[in-house]
């Protein structure tokens, strides 16, 4: 490339007159956008002010059935909420009773289960154990007194 040259395209070139017109396009359109966020604020203040003082005259036009109907639902919303905390709450108590029947029967059965996988395993029992235990006990004194014996 010669000094003459340059990478930017030439005006009288179709490219550059489109890229010269995108850049425009853009720029207004980065200045409306600019404009409404200036503007947006005052206009939504104003549009919501109109639209809550119309829908205000709208209810005062309509408050007496509204009311009877709100009452009515309101009446129909307590009784079924009433009769839902009943049923909950009945429910929990016997669920609360089931679980602790449960409870009291599963752990004996529990127990039973896990010493019979013991016994399985080869492991003794509680009173195996203490069979056990009794007799190292008995030999533990015999010891001592032939121990005493010996030494007298």
């Amino acid at each position: 490339m010669t000094d003459t040259e340059t990478t930017a395209p030439r005006p009288e070139h179709p490219a550059a007159d489109a890229a010269a017109e995108t850049a425009e396009q853009t720029r207004s359109g980065l200045r409306q956008l600019y404009l409404f966020a200036l503007g947006f604020p005052g206009a939504l203040a104003g549009g919501v002010g109109r639209v809550f003082h119309e829908a205000v005259k709208q209810g005062e036009a309509i408050e007496p059935q509204g009311a009877e109907a709100f009452k009515k639902a309101a009446a129909g919303v307590g009784k079924a909420a009433d009769t839902s905390v009943k049923r909950t709450r009945d429910a929990v108590k016997d669920l609360g009773g089931r679980v602790r029947a449960g409870a009291s029967k599963g752990a004996g059965g529990l127990e039973q289960r896990l010493a019979a996988r013991l016994e399985k395993a080869g492991m003794p029992t509680r009173d195996q154990l203490q069979q056990l235990s009794d007799r190292v006990e008995a030999l533990a004194a015999q010891v001592a007194e032939l121990k005493a014996r010996r030494e007298d």
